[in-house]
């Protein structure tokens, strides 16, 4: 990092919801160390940096990514938040530095319990085509009749189909799939929904949100939440989402073409 950046601490995690899992645990009188790390402001631990000049020429000009700088990622480790809570927001941070001269390594912040590290891994970017999930608002968007859904649903999900990308083929038989925009590979279910009512401060570990006036008033709004960084259980990384998860940086376009990362939402998803 550049010496005059600092390392990004989250915040004391603010009570938004009576729902929210950290409300309910901070409730039930944790032990002291957990309530402390809780209520006090910590350090996050670093995931991933994406030289954006690599990737630019790459990616397609509607995606709307900064050519130049450098794209930090920073991530609760010990709290580790699914995402699906408001009070998960200070658990994650993402840093656009227009610039990236002056970078040398940086150790990160001493804090107890120890601040998780993880190995070092270099990717090379490669484009590649990604089919849209079979559920959604982009798979609806697409007005298929139900037996055109129902075939490219089996489709998607059959063991035996011929893999779309090197990137899938490597993830099914045990390489990770990083990627950086596209579609998601979701784990559980599409995320964009999800991404516009927890960001509004709507609790969605439960179905009551879909069901509520003000849940259904945000989802007929529009929505252009897409995928920033999809970052991968990985071996080599010694990184570890839940259950073989995939941690998920979502991002709106308008606030993309602004170039506006302080609104970025980050969803986990595992088997």
């Amino acid at each position: 990092m550049p010496p005059d950046m600092a390392w990004p601490i989250r915040e004391s995690f603010t009570l938004r919801t009576p729902k929210g899992f950290v409300t309910k645990l901070l409730a039930s009188n944790p032990d002291p160390i957990i309530s402390a790390f809780l209520t006090r402001p910590q350090p996050l631990s670093f995931l991933a940096q994406i030289n954006l000049a690599e990737v630019a020429a790459l990616s397609p000009p509607e995606l709307a990514l900064p050519q130049q700088g450098m794209l930090y990622f920073f991530y609760d480790m010990i709290y580790e938040g699914w995402g699906f809570d408001p009070n998960d927001a200070p658990g994650f941070r993402v840093i656009h530095l227009a610039k990236s001269e002056n970078v040398a390594p940086r150790d990160p912040p001493a804090t107890t319990p120890p601040l998780v590290t993880f190995a070092q891994v270099v990717l090379e970017p490669i484009q590649q085509f990604c089919p849209v999930p079979a559920e959604g608002m982009h798979f609806d968007a697409l007005d298929l009749p139900s037996d055109t859904r129902e075939t490219y649903a089996d489709f998607l999900s059959a063991d035996e189909r011929v893999a779309i990308t090197a990137q899938d083929w490597l993830h099914r038989f045990g390489g990770p799939d990083h990627r950086m925009a596209g579609y998601s590979r979701n784990i559980q279910n599409a995320m964009e929904q999800e991404c516009a009512l927890v960001s509004a401060g709507l609790y969605c570990g439960d179905g009551d949100v879909y069901r509520s006036d003000e849940g259904k008033r945000i989802l007929a709004a529009n929505n252009d939440w897409q995928l920033l960084l999809q970052i991968d259980s990985d071996d080599d990384a010694e990184m570890m989402w839940g259950d073989s998860g995939i941690l998920y940086f979502w991002i709106r376009q308008a606030d993309l073409r602004a170039g506006d990362f302080s609104k970025v939402w980050t969803i986990l998803q595992c088997y």
